[in-house]
């Protein structure tokens, strides 16, 4: 902000103006350097602002509209790939009568090249195409299915006026068809995909509860493992409001009459405040929507995709946005949609929306799953590989994709903030290196080369539609400009022997320079014959103690020695606090929180 009057001619002379011009100066030519786009428009706008008539703003103009015309070719360069590409999946979709791939490729391609002369005959073919079936089952085993039910795209008005947190409502287009669950997720599919069960209220038919938003990203990878071939994840929060209103623009589902929300939820009518007078009851037991999903007004909150921020942050009432996703938020915590058992009739209208950290679990908290969505699925092209900005490079040759692309939503570790600095997050909350986390730390003279070194482990990527490095794994990670350079870390009490081992000499390979690091014991192998087993341990009972004035989860488990229950509580990492996992052993009791593994005294 420009300082006048007797502040701006103080801040002048004590030279503080000219120190801060020189530090910006300094960023942009670094961030002009690395091809960083957005940083240098942010630093370039300071100085405008700061500087506008000084002589050295012409040569700075000049470079700036130069690095703007590199970009914008880049970009050129980059979507007539990604149109060919798109293009190509779109037809070999039309080619196997897929109508859900094949509206979600078009989509796509619609959004890139709407007026082309192509689009026309593409539009017939995919038009032509029977419809995706309007229902779906996913089969889990042992005669548990998972039943899925079809929205198809459309336009709707978002948030409510009379809800604080909702304002202002805003139109919003979802552009491509999907699965939705057509029930919360149950215990028993729960306990098919995670092996365990932590709802307080047992029943197969109950909707799994005391889960967080961690939790419930940790089922979605463990599911499409499951059943590979398609792609699981939460709804976005949009994805969800579309959903329930099911075409109605009214406080509920059903209409405006609160009174008829009984027929539609289990919700505390009594209005009982903070005390639990009720509990979840059997999946799908009263009336469903318009569109055939039950229980979107009440039984357990549910979980969205999205980090939560106020609306009036982002729209206008004017506002139409497509398929909106908040993937990360300033205020740190995750959407709850729907209304719970616990819940009054105002928190249970469609547009209701509350938030939590991620890592936090309630009875009152469970999910639904949206399913078959082919984003991460997508297969590379046969062509060769598109051109990008060197800032944005694929991963070099050599590195095995498994013959997947990785999108935004697929980052399970951390995400690389290129304002200058390393920002760790894990699932989506910032977090720090301790002193025990083993890791990786090597210099490098350019950050081309740390970029490349970090690409080249197979745990890190480059997102196919925010060009960002995710992680799939939980791990710290980043390259960073020092004094010296530019340095690359990777780090966390997750990381491997074997991933460290590779670190180092990937990042020796693209020319850097060992600063240090500390070795982890962890390897990711199978245990070889005569070694401790951790499948050699089996679950007893879950128990809720009080702790520290806080009621603990404590999933208690048997294991015949000290080996297995360490190795076992080596494989199963604990991320939310309040939960404990114990091993009971014939040489003590093993146990392991979110700080790591340690015997009961």
């Amino acid at each position: 902000m420009r300082k006048n009057g007797w502040l701006g001619w103080l801040w002048e002379i004590l030279g503080v103006k000219e120190a801060k011009v020189a530090r910006i100066i300094d960023g942009l030519e670094h961030a002009l350097a690395a091809k960083d786009m957005p940083q240098a428009e942010k630093l370039f706008a300071e100085l405008e602002d700061l500087i506008p008539t000084d002589e050295r703003m012409a040569e700075l103009r000049e470079q700036v509209a130069a690095a703007r015309a590199e970009a914008a070719i880049a970009l050129s360069r980059e979507n007539e790939a990604k149109v060919e590409h798109i293009k190509e999946c779109l037809e070999n979709a039309i080619a196997a009568q897929d109508k859900l791939r094949t509206e979600w490729f078009f989509a796509e391609l619609e959004s890139l090249i709407p007026t082309d002369e192509r689009m026309a005959e593409l539009r017939e073919q995919v038009t032509a195409l029977p419809g995706p079936k309007n229902e779906m089952a996913v089969d889990l085993g042992g005669g548990v299915t998972m039943e899925f039910v079809l929205i198809k795209p459309g336009s709707f008005m978002m948030g409510s006026e009379v809800i604080d947190d909702a304002k202002p409502v805003h139109k919003v287009t979802i552009t491509k068809p999907f699965y939705m669950g057509r029930y919360e997720v149950t215990q028993e599919q729960w306990v098919k995909v995670m092996g365990h069960n932590p709802s307080h209220s047992k029943g197969a038919k109950n909707p799994v509860e005391d889960v967080s938003w961690d939790d419930c990203v940790a089922f979605m990878v463990k599911l499409r493992k499951k059943v590979p071939g398609l792609y699981f994840i939460l709804p976005t929060e949009a994805q969800w409001e579309y959903a329930c209103r099911a075409g109605t623009t009214t406080a509920y589902g059903f209409g405006d009459d609160d009174r008829m929300l009984g027929e539609y939820a289990w919700y505390n009518s009594g209005n009982v405040g903070m005390f639990f007078k009720t509990h979840e009851h059997e999946v799908g037991g009263l009336k469903p929507n318009a569109w055939g999903l039950y229980d979107m007004h009440g039984n357990v909150r549910e979980w969205c995709l999205d980090g939560f921020i106020f609306y009036q942050w982002l729209y206008k009432g004017s506002d139409i946005i497509s398929d909106p996703a908040i993937i990360n938020s300033p205020l740190g915590g995750k959407v709850l949609r729907g209304g719970s058992f616990h819940d009054a009739p105002e928190s249970c209208r469609s547009a209701y929306r509350t938030y939590f950290d991620p890592s936090h679990a309630s009875a009152i908290f469970g999910f639904r799953v949206v399913g078959g969505v082919p984003t991460a699925q997508t297969p590379q092209p046969s062509a060769a590989p598109k051109p990008v900005p060197l800032s944005q490079a694929n991963p070099p040759a050599g590195k095995s994709q498994s013959g997947a692309s990785f999108t935004e939503r697929d980052n399970m570790g951390t995400r690389h903030d290129t304002s200058g600095m390393a920002t760790a997050y894990w699932m989506g909350e910032r977090m720090s290196m301790t002193r025990k986390d083993p890791f990786v730390l090597f210099t490098f003279d350019r950050a081309e080369d740390a970029k490349s070194a970090l690409l080249e482990l197979p745990c890190i990527h480059v997102a196919t539609d925010s060009r960002k490095l995710i992680c799939t794994e939980p791990l710290v990670f980043g390259y960073y400009q020092t004094g010296n350079g530019f340095e690359a870390i990777i780090c966390g009490d997750d990381l491997t022997l074997e991933l460290w081992e590779q670190a180092k000499q990937s990042f020796a390979k693209h020319g850097g320079r060992r600063k240090n690091d500390s070795a982890p014991t962890k390897r990711s192998s199978p245990p070889k014959s005569g070694q401790a087993k951790p499948d050699a341990v089996i679950f007893l009972r879950e128990d809720v103690r009080q702790r520290g004035g806080h009621p603990c989860i404590y999933r208690v488990h048997k294991g015949p020695d000290a080996e297995s229950a360490k190795a076992f509580l080596s494989q199963n990492p604990v991320t939310r606090q309040l939960l404990y996992l114990v091993v009971e052993t014939p040489e003590g009791n093993y146990c392991r929180d979110i700080q790591g593994i340690y015997k009961e005294e």
